[in-house]
């Protein structure tokens, strides 16, 4: 049974981040990165998880445990080109794109040349497999569409930046409300309900 939660005075910005409960309190509004630095320290390490998946203005939040265990596995998102022109075109877009809105959490974004194949051009994504729903979420809100199709795994990932040439690479942050503090910030500030 989850302790209870504090009023939040705008619930709705709290989807998809996490609750912590220490087991004596609850914290809420944590980042996935967050989490990771609460699980990796050894007072909170039995801590338990739950991610916020809806809020509302009310106050109700949805929340789901989460399996600690899978939290560090990276998936992602392959976007593929026949074209070098219009795979670049892809890439500067969801560039401007992540800059005007900021995503739900950090990911790492490549462009790699993949010889050989039907498609030799692909626009990679790899984030964390917590904000999978997330992403997928903030793309069609940013309404990205790209490639001449698109495929999506942990295992194609790393089969396919193992096995080409990367042509390009950027890391982006979240937006400014779920981007993580870091972990000296995160341990000091446990004590509190609310974290942002």
């Amino acid at each position: 049974m989850i302790n209870k939660l504090p009023l939040l005075s705008d619930p709705v910005k709290y989807a998809g981040l996490y609750i912590f409960d220490f087991g004596d309190h609850v914290a809420v509004g944590y980042t996935a990165e967050e989490i990771e630095f609460l699980l990796a320290d050894p007072k909170s390490a039995k801590g338990t998880v739950y991610k916020i998946y809806r809020a509302y203005p009310n106050g109700t939040l949805e929340i789901r445990g989460v399996n600690p265990l899978m939290w560090n596995l990276s998936t992602g998102l392959i976007f593929w080109f026949k074209d070098h022109p219009e795979a670049i075109e892809a890439y500067e877009k969801l560039k401007s794109l992540a800059s005007d809105i900021g995503p739900p959490g950090d990911f790492d974004l490549f462009l790699v040349n993949k010889l050989e194949n039907e498609f030799p051009y692909a626009l990679v994504m790899r984030y964390i497999r917590e904000i999978d729903d997330a992403i997928a979420a903030w793309l069609l809100k940013i309404n990205y569409h790209a490639g001449q199709h698109v495929e999506a795994g942990t295992k194609l990932i790393t089969q396919l930046l193992a096995n080409s040439t990367e042509l390009l690479r950027e890391c982006f942050d979240a937006e400014s409300f779920r981007k993580s503090r870091t972990r000296q910030e995160v341990l000091e500030a446990t004590d509190q309900p609310i974290q942002r």
